[in-house]
């Protein structure tokens, strides 16, 4: 919450609101699936300097779900000296515990939880070490914040076990800092360990975002329930298209087209290939469309011109690249009668295109 959103450009502001709106559905589906309790696990807040009265507003959400909801500090909001939680917000809300220390607690349900505090933005020791759960009948949670082995991260800060759960002897790890839905299998074939992602997706490229997890454990020792809840309502779209042949711009606009209204649809346009000189036009309408169709449209090009002739064969050195342009140039002439009868005027020409783009580019 509070994030800038610069990436989204015009459209940041209601990104930031979006992210409201699925804090809200976070806690209507609580209300209506009657949760024990919530757990946030950290990163509640883009950092510590975020607006307080912000922080006023989501500590109201956080009341709003008419159970516990425990936060334990991630390292964008670390347990530090200054932090958001220190706003007074929180004293007001009963309901709402920030856990400050490495030290179990009993929740309702007959659930003993064992958080794991960020007190950094940087740690490179595991936070989960600490943790060794007794077998006393209770279901043991741990709430951890950090990168699990194997996770590629941009912030591969708080290193946690992929065996994490076995080791600690938790009936589950609920873990927060990767922005996507991620499970973990133990040696025992059960998943205990999972990232619920964020609620509201965050940017481009992310995997099965917008979610949060509803988490049903009935005694000590039984396989956890998970189930993803769609809460984001925003699309982060990539699409990538190639263009090579004549028409393949007015192609790619009417699968955009085709993609429907996108007043949710933050969209990412990528094109590479060849652009020919007859279709810059239509390639300008293309970024118009997207810029104008959805909440956010962007258009990038790693384009380049498409050779007009085969003149360019001429700067080949000699030797058999420059014999099969050559070739290639002849039987992609459609009034060429010497071409071999399996192939056609259209598949030379590609293949010309081809031998093209590894001339121009070194290959």
């Amino acid at each position: 919450m509070g994030m800038r959103a610069a990436h989204a450009g015009a459209a940041a502001e209601q990104v930031r609101a979006a992210r409201i709106d699925a804090a809200e559905r976070v806690a209507a589906a609580a209300r209506a699936r009657a949760a024990d309790f919530v757990v946030l696990c950290g990163d509640t807040f883009e950092d510590n300097q975020v607006e307080r009265a912000l922080v006023a507003r989501v500590v109201e959400i956080m009341a709003s779900c008419r159970c516990p909801v425990y936060v334990i500090p991630g390292n964008h909001d670390a347990l530090v000296p200054g932090s958001v939680w220190g706003d007074g917000s929180f004293a007001r809300a009963p309901t709402v515990r920030v856990l400050r220390d490495e030290s179990p607690l009993d929740a309702p349900g007959g659930v003993t939880l064992w958080p794991c505090v960020a007190r950094a933005r940087h740690d490179e020791r595991d936070p989960t070490l600490w943790v060794r759960a007794p077998s006393d009948g209770r279901v043991h949670v741990l709430l951890a914040h950090g990168t699990v082995e194997s996770v590629h991260y941009e912030e591969p800060w708080y290193p946690i076990a992929r065996d994490c759960a076995e080791r600690a002897r938790v009936d589950y790890v609920a873990l927060g800092h990767f922005h996507q839905h991620l499970e973990y299998v133990g040696g025992d074939g059960v998943a205990r360990m999972a990232y619920s992602g964020t609620h509201e997706p965050t940017r481009f490229g992310e995997r099965d975002p917008g979610q949060a997890l509803l988490v049903s454990i009935e005694k000590a020792g039984d396989r956890p329930s998970i189930e993803p809840m769609v809460t984001g309502a925003l699309r982060w779209l990539v699409v990538e298209a190639t263009l090579r042949e004549a028409g393949d711009v007015a192609r790619t606009a009417d699968a955009v087209r085709a993609m429907g209204e996108g007043a949710q649809t933050l969209m990412r346009l990528k094109l590479d290939g060849y652009l020919r000189v007859d279709e810059q036009d239509a390639l300008v309408s293309l970024a118009e469309m997207v810029r104008e169709r959805f909440l956010f449209g962007r258009v990038e090009s790693a384009l380049r011109p498409a050779p007009t002739d085969s003149a360019w064969t001429r700067d080949l050195p000699p030797g058999p690249v420059l014999d099969a342009a050559k070739l290639l140039a002849q039987w992609a002439e459609p009034s060429f009668d010497g071409r071999p009868s399996h192939v056609s005027a259209e598949v030379a020409a590609r293949a010309l295109l081809e031998l093209y783009s590894m001339a121009s580019t070194g290959e």
